[in-house]
């Protein structure tokens, strides 16, 4: 069995003293691997990932990554410990140019690992490099994405967590960068996503979780959330609901 990079225990969380998002939540990723967390706009999805990465209050509970208690440390400690994070909204500078965006990523300041870095990043994303002297404002919605996931790629973090990557993008994009998504996986990249196209994300995802009002309601690997009739009914329902949901992009909890 792989090596768990990131264990949740019993976590309890929330933006405001007395009001609870998470309660007793919990979450394991192992090295390498595509974790998938799906559930209704509002079960708790994105906070799961702010509290994890120090961004929402914490107030029980246990998270640990790569072995060191990260409950009570700040978000900017949590990345240098090798933890990406591409939020959902406002994930560019728009008047910078991609390759500036790119820059902004570089916690390490030598030039020659700067550029090396960057030639990574072009090399899996090539519409960012035809882009490079590009404003991040002008490109699509697709391309914003893939630079914000360029970004958080630039330190080589450990693991990456991903909020609603797919959510808004034009139909031609989704899969696009879904296929991206296992490549980042490949090169050796940690994945925690949450996902609204819970069918096509749990298809290329090791493992998942259904939430349900801030708790855990199933678990279980991506084949066999997928053919269990209790979280196809409830969760995922007809194709064509995941894609509406996908362009909706409505949980911002």
């Amino acid at each position: 069995m792989r090596d768990m990079m990131l264990v949740v225990h019993q976590l309890t969380a929330g933006y405001r003293q007395g009001l609870d998002i998470l309660t007793e939540v919990d979450l394991e990723v192992a090295e390498r691997e595509i974790v998938t967390v799906v559930g209704a706009n509002g079960a708790g999805k994105s906070t799961l990932l702010k509290a994890v990465m120090g961004w929402v209050p914490q107030r029980r509970g246990a998270i640990n990554f790569l072995d060191q208690d990260v409950l009570q440390l700040r978000a900017h400690q949590t990345a240098r410990l090798g933890m990406g994070f591409v939020p959902q909204l406002n994930n560019v500078f728009p008047s910078m140019t991609v390759d500036e965006n790119l820059d902004l990523g570089a916690t390490r300041a030598r030039a020659a690992y700067v550029r090396e870095r960057k030639d990574h990043v072009y090399t899996l994303f090539p519409q960012l490099r035809t882009a490079a002297g590009k404003p991040a404002g002008v490109l699509s919605g697709g391309q914003r994405q893939m630079l914000a996931m360029g970004r958080a790629l630039m330190p080589e973090p450990r693991m990456v967590m991903l909020d609603e990557p797919t959510a808004g993008l034009a139909p031609q994009y989704v899969d696009h960068l879904f296929e991206q998504i296992q490549e980042i996986r490949g090169a050796g990249v940690t994945i925690l996503m949450v996902e609204q196209n819970a069918r096509r994300a749990l298809e290329i995802s090791d493992r998942g979780y259904v939430f349900d009002l801030g708790r855990n309601r199933y678990t279980g690997t991506g084949a066999e959330l997928l053919n269990d009739p209790r979280v196809v009914d409830a969760y995922l329902g007809d194709t064509r609901d995941d894609d509406a949901a996908a362009s909706l992009g409505e949980d911002r909890s």
